[in-house]
């Protein structure tokens, strides 16, 4: 599918804000310390606890964040389309090392962000 070939209202304000707020919500989640985030407290989430669940969180956080991206029309150009979630992705795990609280670099972090572009990429091209 070319992007370019869309019609102008996939792009309607709609989509722009939540992609704006999205954006805003993710670098907040990814950068904040991560014990303001976590609760001391057990609730229903941790009943779905399973090893590397936070690289799914990472996959289903950008594959959002890029079909957003499409849809928000910021961009006609499809490489771009998974172009800036990767870089995005990257920035945010440099930014999480450089911060120093209590988040780190990962290269496995990375993947997953990109596995899930990669995944909304190729639902987009399939649509």
């Amino acid at each position: 599918m070319d992007i370019r070939k869309l019609p102008p209202e996939r792009g309607l304000g709609l989509f722009k804000l939540l992609f704006c707020v999205y954006t805003i919500l993710l670098f907040l989640l990814t950068l904040l310390p991560i014990d303001l985030i976590q609760s001391e407290s057990s609730g229903w989430f941790e009943k779905f606890s399973f090893d590397n669940q936070d690289k799914v969180v990472h996959f289903l956080l950008f594959f959002i964040f890029t079909l957003l991206f499409f849809f928000s029309a910021f961009t006609r150009r499809n490489f771009l389309i998974w172009l800036i979630p990767l870089l995005t992705g990257i920035l945010i795990e440099i930014l999480q090392q450089l911060t120093g609280w209590g988040r780190t670099f990962d290269v496995f972090d990375i993947l997953a962000n990109a596995i899930g572009i990669l995944a909304a990429w190729l639902l987009v091209k399939k649509l």
